[in-house]
């Protein structure tokens, strides 16, 4: 069976988070996104750009056939892909909402630092142990995680823990 895209109705991506490059004096954008490959032109002045920085582009013109993407830059990040970096271009990578209303942030901050000796009867508290999720790429929830160390007399000692997400 075969097919051919006829038309396209609706696009999904209209920003990215890249790095800003420059190619025989053209500025460039190559997005931070494994799902996106090829380059794109940027649209504008580049005399306030500098090669290597981390910006978030919105997108004006969808590639061609025979034409690369154009895009904005609407946003320096930075100026090198530092570990903070890193989870906001995860973040808006994968579409995951970092600015809240005012009031979804000070109930996050009325919520107690420390958890009532009461919560933790029954229950075995393990965070101070290093885990690592497990759960896969599409995970709704990310409550399972494993963690293991190495036995002083031979052998490996392996913890699985399911986080009470709904506590």
């Amino acid at each position: 069976m075969r097919g051919e895209v006829i038309e396209v109705l609706e696009r999904n991506t209209t920003e990215l988070v890249g790095r800003i490059y420059f190619e025989n004096s053209v500025a460039l954008f190559e997005a931070l996104n494994r799902r996106i490959d090829h380059e794109m032109l940027i649209q504008g002045d580049p005399d306030d750009l500098k090669g290597g920085q981390i910006a978030v582009a919105r997108v004006i013109d969808q590639p061609t056939l025979h034409g690369l993407p154009v895009v904005e830059i609407k946003e320096i990040l930075g100026e090198h892909l530092t570990p903070e970096l890193e989870v906001e271009v995860a973040l808006r990578n994968n579409d995951i909402p970092f600015e809240f209303p005012d009031e979804v942030i000070e109930a996050a901050d009325a919520l107690p630092l420390t958890i009532p000796r009461g919560q933790l009867k029954g229950r075995v508290d393990l965070r101070d142990m290093d885990f690592v999720t497990i759960d896969g790429e599409e995970a709704r929830d990310f409550d399972d995680a494993i963690y293991c160390e190495k036995r002083t007399g031979g052998g490996w000692r392996l913890f699985v823990a399911i986080a009470d997400v709904a506590h």
